[in-house]
């Protein structure tokens, strides 16, 4: 009887990381259209990128980073995921494409 409890426990366990794994993956996704819209609306406007994200509306979370140019007219947003975050998902605004960066 007790070990009928430890699998539905071990089960239980299981699924919950892989729903957590599921669901931060999706709000990055989103998140990651977000500021990439968010970058090239202001560009439209201001016709460079700004120096900092929050100069859009939008603040940098989930271990994302900005950086521009020093003419403002390029960025890079990256972030690092995977197990204890040693992978990196670069995109670039002259490519305009996220590219996976292996970092072991």
């Amino acid at each position: 009887m007790r070990l009928k409890y430890w699998i539905i426990a071990v089960v239980a366990i299981i699924l919950f990381v892989i729903g957590k794994h599921i669901y931060k993956s999706h709000i990055i996704e989103e998140y990651k259209t977000e500021i990439i819209v968010s970058l090239e609306k202001y560009k439209l406007i201001n016709h460079q990128y700004p120096k900092n994200l929050n100069e859009t509306g939008k603040e940098l979370k989930y271990n994302f980073h900005y950086t521009t140019d020093s003419a403002f007219q390029t960025f890079r947003v990256s972030y690092s995921y995977g197990i204890m975050e040693t992978n990196t998902m670069v995109y670039e605004s002259e490519t305009k494409k996220w590219v996976t960066k292996f970092n072991y």
